[in-house]
């Protein structure tokens, strides 16, 4: 992960990104580590929770966190969609802290910047960085670690969130100077806070009133349209900050995995996305047939090679 044991503050970047808004270009990043009264904040297997009034985190295990609902909620102009990321009935659980995975024989989904929400019982409870990854608001769940989940929540409180900002950037995996490119800067939270809340008032569902969910808020905005897809070998990384200080974080590493369309395994309930041409990358397919071809002349040049050492055989 990009902090390792502790959790770092993006000082050089984030003071020109957010408060320049910009987009784009590699930025070389200073580190400073940050401290809570328990010393330094642990990234593994734990949500680190910030408490903005008192200035401090606090450690919940994060196993149980992976188990909870996950809610999209699109934000449009004219209307809110909302939509609820299937988990059950022959879907893998897709949730990951740790790693996004993409699979060989799939383009990159569509990725969009995103607010997370902790709901239990009916009320935000934390607010986190997200991202939202699915082609065409379908196919959420591609399986496993597909759908990446921050380790470092906010707090929600009673405080001015017009402080608080949103950069997603990536960086190269093997690069050795640590070197993030910024996706995209400058994003204010406050507009995500304010159409959940609106949301929640006029028409949350049942279920929100009951145990723990996770809901990601989509604004339909110029930012989300001109976001790139993710790329393997990367890190993924969504910074939510308050001025200059990283206060939540999502830290995903962005892998390749085996083809689900291969896959004697592969569970039913992904078939209608595996094996849809609309998502399937040509390039990889192209490769199987060129590997199929090969192996066939290779297969027909020993035969054939039998056939005449045979003959040679026979003649003499």
């Amino acid at each position: 992960m990009l902090f390792g044991s502790v959790q770092f503050v993006l000082i050089s970047l984030l003071n020109l990104a957010i408060q320049t808004g910009i987009v784009g270009g590699a930025l070389s990043i200073e580190k400073m580590e940050v401290q809570n009264d328990g010393g330094s904040v642990s990234a593994d297997e734990n949500i680190q929770i910030y408490k903005p009034q008192a200035g401090t985190f606090e450690k919940i295990p994060e196993s149980p966190t992976l188990a909870w609902p996950t809610w999209v909620l699109y934000a449009d102009k004219k209307e809110s969609k909302l939509v609820r990321i299937p988990d059950d009935r022959g879907f893998l659980n897709p949730v990951s802290g740790e790693e996004l995975f993409q699979p060989l024989d799939l383009i990159e989904p569509e990725m969009r910047l995103a607010l997370g929400l902790h709901i239990r019982e009916g009320a935000i409870r934390q607010i986190m960085p997200a991202v939202d990854l699915s082609f065409r608001r379908v196919h959420h769940n591609r399986g496993l670690s597909s759908v990446p989940r921050a380790r470092q929540w906010v707090d929600f409180v009673n405080i001015d969130w017009s402080e608080f900002g949103m950069v997603i950037m990536q960086r190269k995996l093997k690069d050795g100077d640590n070197s993030l490119e910024v996706i995209s800067a400058g994003n204010p939270v406050k507009p995500y806070i304010d159409h959940a809340i609106k949301y929640l008032v006029e028409n949350p569902p049942d279920e929100w009133s009951k145990g723990s969910q996770i809901v990601h808020v989509v604004l339909d905005d110029e930012v989300s349209k001109r976001m790139e897809g993710i790329k393997t070998g990367h890190e993924l990384v969504v910074a939510l900050s308050q001025g200059t200080d990283v206060r939540g974080q999502l830290s995903v590493k962005v892998k390749a995995t085996e083809a689900g369309s291969q896959s004697a395994f592969l569970p039913e309930v992904y078939r209608d996305l595996f094996f849809d041409k609309t998502y399937q990358r040509k390039k990889y397919f192209d490769f199987l047939k060129r590997k199929a071809e090969r192996a066939e002349k290779l297969k027909a040049d020993a035969s054939q090679s039998v056939r005449e050492a045979r003959e040679k055989q026979n003649n003499d």
